[in-house]
């Protein structure tokens, strides 16, 4: 069976921000093996460990960041064969309301707490000194926990995660739908549903990022007990 070839659809965004995902999920391992390695050595091997483990965690967080990015891009630009995008914004929204979309869904959320998280732990990471391995141990888990949030994948049935790049014609529900076996669909899908009403209000633009912002900094208690045991 030949597969459609579907008219005026920009995939570039759900290519980018999905390759992005696997590398900050591949970065989190490698940054969490060489930071245990950092705490299971001597002095002589400590600081070679540590420094892998400091340029994997930067590239699991600066991968997060570009994560956030691509979708936040789907949204302004109205990518509505994107479910996230149709879901939770519309061509009408005035801007404050746009940049409360990225969060509107589970997705966006994940991945808003994952941002902070890994920004806060730059900071840990450069002042944690002689605790800085086992405090970012924790802290690269827990990236880790929310990165698999956003994976979409299916293993034997089991989902894991939620993919924030799906297409409206990949959501299970729509899949055998006439409607998107027309090549050029989107004609007919002029915009999105828009944001959910009880977050059409100025204060919810400013009050989940703080949220989250709280979520983020309580891992850090926690890290800095555990690398002082």
């Amino acid at each position: 069976m030949n597969e459609i070839a579907y008219i005026g659809e920009h995939l570039a965004p759900a290519i980018t921000g999905r390759a992005l995902i696997y590398l900050s999920l591949i970065a989190g391992i490698f940054s969490l093996f060489f930071y245990f390695q950092s705490l299971k050595s001597g002095a002589s091997g400590d600081l070679k460990r540590r420094n892998f483990g400091r340029f994997f965690y930067l590239l699991q967080t600066f991968s997060i960041v570009g994560v956030s990015a691509t979708l936040f891009y789907i949204i302004v630009n109205h990518y509505f064969e994107y479910a996230y995008a149709f879901k939770h914004s519309s061509s009408l929204m005035p801007g404050k309301y746009i940049i409360s979309s990225f969060w509107a869904g589970q997705e966006g959320s994940f991945l808003l707490w994952a941002l902070f998280i890994g920004l806060y732990g730059i900071g840990a990471m450069l002042t944690a000194r002689k605790l800085e391995s086992g405090v970012m141990s924790i802290v690269v888990i827990a990236q880790l926990i929310l990165v698999t949030m956003v994976l979409g994948l299916n293993f034997f049935g089991i989902s894991i995660g939620s993919d924030p790049f799906m297409l409206l014609r990949e959501v299970p529900e729509n899949a055998g739908l006439d409607f998107f076996r027309n090549p050029d669909y989107l004609r007919f899908i002029r915009d999105g549903n828009g944001l959910n009403p009880l977050l059409e209000n100025p204060w919810m633009v400013i009050h989940p990022p703080l949220l989250f912002m709280g979520y983020a900094t309580a891992i850090f208690p926690y890290a800095f007990a555990f690398a002082s045991l």
